[in-house]
């Protein structure tokens, strides 16, 4: 890859990345500007450049200077740049970081070091990573270590480096924002939360899944040498040999690597695994005849142990390798290693004895690790699925009884969790699914909240959860869940599964260590310095394939909507021209602009407006369209595209969303209220998917025909859609949106035209609950209009509510803000912490954000900082620094939609901005408003005057009522300030208001064309 390639991609990606998050301000004893290029040949530790200047430009260039010089002396091309702007930076005494490390697991401290204030000798998050300077082998938590220090500065610095002497000096942490490229794709590093250091994961589905199973069956299958022993495992810090070896643990290696082989059907894994069975068969197990005469074969392991599990795992991968292969020349084999099993468990109690001495078979250890006990159960339930031989299941029943009544339920083992799970497949008794609800019950805090990534954690849920499946489609024992958290534990299941990519080695993070070759697609223990065994790669893999099919059957169930069949069943309609060969939809195209591959085409037809015109029809069929929805084929008979003839194209549209939310398994959220619900559904969407995958409204298409488009092209196995529901036509909004929960962020006067008044207004947003059932919850602002109607309405459905607001009542309580640091009262606690947004009416938000993820049982104590790398949209909050004709200002875009509740909170907005800068309001038409329109426009003159701003511009008709008052107000006499008819007089006078470092505030109805003024100022930037 072009060395000059990888520059131009890093450096467009971070440019981007700086303007959505900016750096902040440092103290000056540092640099103004901060870049670390950390460049990699894939085959050895990465080099790294630090710059800095004091401006980005300056940085950058002497960044690449430093580069090109260093690639003069390499004989490798990079092939992979990781760039890291400093973001933010925290001095410390040394004494504090000590006690702050000394609270940190080890390997999880987030942030880099300097141990000089102008960055010469600074050290990445993932450099600290990467030569264990913060680890200790016999210390659990994060611990200087001063000699791979000293080691790593000769190296890295070209001298020693020490830590800090004294306890008063000062050492920098500091952030970064970050990309890595590869020359072909180009990632944002995630910069925060728990899935921070590598790069943004935008998709999280089926695709994703199957690319890293993909990657990690292949490592895995490298490991496996020529004779069939594998390559153990790997310390990749300074990249040594594990220096030992487990022979369970390459057999439960092997089954995992064919776990990984069904999936990917690769030739040469197919011969690794040959080999290592091999291996397994000729090396590893031993036959021994018993006392009776029978043979028995056993696995034997270093110091001639026989472990309990390793007879289990033998017939795991050999059960697995007959089951995909059909080939069954290992049966005689397994046969005698359940034979061996069966040996090692006591006839009276049931209870499976764990260690024996080879060959004698004497008693080593009656006990040793309870894993063995699943292993065992399991083994034999996968021989009993093939062979159906009544031996193997009465040792296990046998087994179970012993388990039940020792509560082995306790220990939460995945191997107990996948072994009930075969047990009731032939044998339903109730009390074997009480103990796999058992194995689980209690555990759910743990998935959710460990911090390690605990690959068997996931292992257990997937064991579970098809369990679980199952017992949701049997009435004879559907009753045991009525007291399992069923959203809990799908929560979990999906935060486990997400959480688990943070042991991958991208090669934005293997690129670090001392050979990236050996480590990349494997997975690691962080906590073990990044410890590489096989083992480990098992465990993840296996519970990813799990996780695969999981998403496989979900995928399956959601998307058979879009079959032939059903398609037509459910928009009552009839193929004129019949989908053919390998027919796939993707979604439903309203609009030109909308147009994906595979999307169906809604045809306009007879109507007079919406929808897909003839011409435009004819131009996406060719364009991979796969078919046309119609009232009338006839035009389309010829186009070469399956055609759907229905009754009503409207009707067609609402069937299908209708039916796609039926079918979706995940969380859904509809937001309502009369301002703010689009940022609303961003900021919340936002949220969301720091703890799965999760979609929003787009477009701001909340009326049914926009919602049912929304929701059949959302993902079906996404974890939370985000609905936007308008007040118009409430009622058939929620019927087709179902939400578990309700947000409504409050009743201002909007759209009076059509709804009379603001009491008027909350009785139809409060139909929002009507298709909810009694399990959901609404979210409520506190200090809404009409508060009554929405409670009791909640309460006649036997909702749930979560308040919140500036009320001391209010569930969720905003106490006082200053500046981005705010705090909340919650639950008798107060919570002070920078939640990085400004403005109150933006806070509030925020604050029902967390509400909603309350409800959801979300742990939002956990993303308090999630809102600093959010950005408002376009027209709703979004703010550009633009140079106008020469004049440097800043533009507050809410240009998008105005009433009077939204009108104020960008007034406030304004008063709130630090003093000493220049505030320019720019005010238009608000419309919809009724009868009272002009008092409304009035009204605003006291937040006006509040504000003080330093400029106002009102703009239209109704604005001209405000300007009466304005121009007369003695409050506002020094103002400079005009009222022009229209947005084209604004624009063609606007040169003349403008100065050097304006804050410009723009807000009016969307059909006022402030859009135009936008325009204006951005373009002719």
């Amino acid at each position: 890859m072009s060395f000059n390639r990888l520059l131009v991609r890093a450096k467009e990606k971070l440019i981007t990345a700086l303007s959505e998050c900016p750096v902040a301000n440092y103290s000056t004893d540092h640099p103004e500007s901060i870049l670390f290029f950390v460049i990699s040949n894939g085959r050895e530790r990465a080099h790294i450049e630090i710059a800095t200047g004091t401006h980005f430009e300056q940085s950058w260039a002497r960044g690449v200077a430093a580069l090109k010089k260093w690639r003069l002396k390499r004989m490798h091309a990079p092939v992979w740049l990781r760039v890291e702007a400093v973001h933010s930076i925290e001095a410390l005494a040394w004494r504090n970081l000590k006690a702050r490390l000394e609270r940190t697991k080890r390997n999880y401290f987030r942030f880099g070091l300097s141990l000089t204030a102008d960055f010469k000798t600074a050290m990445l998050e993932h450099e600290l990573y990467a030569n264990a300077l913060l680890y200790k082998t016999d210390i659990s938590v994060a611990t200087a270590n001063p000699v791979n220090l000293k080691n790593y500065g000769k190296k890295r610095f070209g001298r020693e480096l020490e830590w800090p002497v004294h306890e008063q000096d000062v050492i920098w942490c500091f952030k970064t924002r970050g990309v890595f490229t590869d020359g072909k794709e180009t990632h944002v590093i995630e910069p925060e939360g728990r899935n921070s250091g590598y790069r943004t994961v935008e998709k999280w589905d089926t695709e994703t899944v199957t690319e890293i199973i993909t990657t990690s069956t292949e490592y895995l299958s490298k490991q496996v040498k020529n004779d069939g022993e594998y390559h153990y495992g790997w310390f990749p810090c300074f990249d040594r040999a594990i220096p030992t070896y487990n022979a369970l643990r390459h057999a439960s290696s092997t089954y995992a690597l064919l776990e990984g082989w069904e999936v990917t059907q690769e030739r040469k894994q197919k011969r690794a695994i040959d080999r290592a069975l091999d291996y397994l068969t000729h090396q590893l197990i031993k036959r021994v005849e018993l006392p009776d005469g029978t043979t028995a074969a056993f696995l034997v392991d270093l110091d001639d142990e026989i472990k309990l599990g390793g007879n289990a795992v033998c017939i795991l991968a050999y059960a697995k390798y007959t089951e995909i292969t059909g080939n069954k020349q290992y049966l005689a084999l397994m046969e005698q290693l359940a034979i061996g099993i069966v040996f090692m468990q006591k006839p009276d109690t049931g209870q499976y004895v764990h260690i024996l001495n080879y060959p004698d078979l004497s008693l080593k250890a009656e006990n040793r690790i309870i894993y063995y006990d699943g292993e065992a159960a399991f083994g034999l339930m996968r021989l009993y699925g093939i062979t159906k031989d009544p031996r193997w299941l009465a040792s296990v029943e046998k087994a179970f009884d012993y388990f039940i009544e020792q509560e082995h339920w306790k220990a939460h083992d995945h191997w107990l969790s996948y072994c009930v799970n075969e047990l009731t497949l032939y044998n339903p008794d109730h009390k074997y699914y009480k103990f796999g609800l058992d194995n689980i019950r209690d555990h759910l805090d743990f998935v959710l909240t460990r911090i390690t990534t605990y690959p068997t954690l996931l292992e257990l849920m997937m064991a579970a959860q098809r369990m679980i499946e199952r017992m949701q489609n049997d009435a004879s024992v559907v009753y045991l869940l009525e007291n399992f958290d069923l959203d809990k534990f799908y929560h979990a299941l999906e935060y486990r599964a997400r959480y688990l990519l943070n042991g991958f080695f991208y090669p934005e993070v293997a690129m670090f260590f001392k050979n990236p070759s050996r480590i990349l697609g494997s997975f690691f223990i962080r906590h073990h310095t990044f410890r590489v065994r096989i083992d480990d790669v098992e465990h993840y893999l296996s519970g990813y394939v799990a996780y695969r099919k999981y998403l496989k059957r979900k995928q399956h169930e959601c998307l058979d909507i879009s079959s032939p069949v059903s398609l037509a069943q459910v928009t009552r309609g009839k193929w004129v021209v019949a989908p053919e060969g390998n027919f796939k939809v993707t979604g439903v195209c309203t609009h030109k602009s909308l147009f994906e591959s595979g999307h169906l085409l809604m045809a306009r037809g007879a109507l007079d407006r919406g929808y897909l015109s003839d011409i435009v029809i004819k131009q996406l069929a060719a364009d991979e369209a796969s078919g046309i929805v119609c009232t009338d084929p006839t035009l389309y008979l010829e186009l070469g595209v399956p055609v759907l003839q229905v009754k009503s194209i409207r009707a067609a549209v609402l069937a299908l969303g209708t039916a796609a939310r039926n079918a979706f398994l995940g969380k859904v959220v509809g937001v309502t209220g009369s301002a703010g619900k689009t940022t609303t559904v961003a900021m919340l969407t936002h949220a969301l998917s720091m703890f799965g995958s999760a979609e929003g409204t787009k477009k701001s298409a909340n009326l049914p025909v926009g919602i049912a488009w929304n929701v059949f092209n959302m993902s079906s196995s996404s974890e939370y859609w985000v609905l936007e529901m308008a007040v118009g036509q409430m009622a058939v909004n929620t019927s087709l949106v179902k939400p578990q929960v309700a947000l409504i962020t409050n009743i201002a006067p909007a759209h009076l035209e059509y709804h009379q008044n603001t009491r008027t207004i909350a009785q139809k947003k409060a139909l929002i609950m009507e298709a909810m059932l009694p399990s959901g919850t609404l979210v409520l602002f506190g200090d809404i209009l009409h508060k009554d109607i929405f409670l009791s309405k909640a309460k006649k459905k036997g909702l749930n509510v979560i308040t919140y607001g500036e009320g001391a009542e209010n569930d969720i309580q905003l106490v006082k803000r200053q500046g981005t640091v705010v705090q909340v009262s919650w639950e008798q606690r107060s919570l002070y912490f920078d939640i990085g947004l400004k403005d109150k009416h933006m806070v509030l938000n925020a604050l029902s954000v967390f509400a909603t993820m309350q409800a959801l049982k979300i742990d939002w104590l956990k993303c308090l900082s999630v809102f600093k790398t959010f950005r408002p949209l376009a027209g709703r909050g979004e703010v550009s620094e633009l140079s106008f004709n020469g004049k440097k200002i800043t533009l507050y875009d809410e240009s998008y939609n105005a009433n009077p509740i939204s009108m104020r909170a960008v007034i406030e907005a304004v008063s709130s901005l630090e003093s000493g800068r220049t505030r320019f309001v720019i005010l238009g038409d608000m419309l919809e408003l009724g009868l009272d329109s002009i008092t409304y426009h009035k009204e605003l003159l006291s937040s006006l005057v509040q504000a003080r701003p330093d400029k106002i511009i009102l703009c239209g008709e109704l604005m001209h009522s405000l300007w009466s008052k304005v121009s007369t107000s003695r409050e506002l006499a020094v103002v400079r300030k005009a009222w022009f008819p229209t947005v084209r007089e604004i624009i063609e006078n606007i040169d003349d208001w403008l100065e050097d470092h304006d804050h410009v505030f723009m807000k009016a109805s969307n059909s006022i064309g402030f859009k135009k003024l936008r325009d204006h100022l951005v373009f002719k930037q």
